[in-house]
């Protein structure tokens, strides 16, 4: 295997973990883990979000989603209530300690985004992010196919 596709394993992992250290150090006083925290920024897009499509929007397996959701509501950030329309659907929302914090949990994402990219200009920047999500969508393609 070419050296390349070996660093580029191993930075892209480098990148997951210490985001989730950075995350981790920063809102421990809110009890909130960087799995959960992924939870939160989604629903910060889409309030009153139905689990499953939770799921699919970070495309995270249903049992990851509810144990996220199941510690986030039992710490007051989120309400879960089902669907009026389909019982069988748990709808996810945000309550106002969950709202009081996003203001906190974005700016944690900006500082974080704006240190690690500072010193890469946009277009540079631009072709990172085209390739990761090529990338991204590839790894999700190959993975449905198996």
């Amino acid at each position: 295997m070419d050296k390349n596709y070996k660093d580029m394993r191993k930075y892209i992992s480098i990148l997951y973990r210490q985001f989730h250290i950075y995350i981790n150090n920063n809102i421990k006083d809110l009890e909130i883990g960087a799995s959960e925290y992924i939870f939160l920024m989604e629903m910060y897009k889409e309030n009153n979000i139905s689990q499953e499509q939770l799921s699919k929007n970070l495309i995270v397996d249903k049992a990851a989603t509810a144990r996220a959701i199941k510690s986030l509501e039992e710490k007051g950030y989120i309400i879960r209530n089902k669907d009026e329309n389909d019982k069988r659907t748990n709808r996810i929302k945000l309550t106002q300690k969950g709202i009081e914090i996003e203001g906190r949990l974005k700016e944690l994402l900006e500082q974080w985004n704006s240190g690690i990219t500072s010193e890469i200009g946009s277009e540079t920047m631009n072709i990172a992010l085209d390739v990761l999500k090529y990338m991204s969508i590839k790894a999700i393609e190959k993975n449905r196919i198996q």
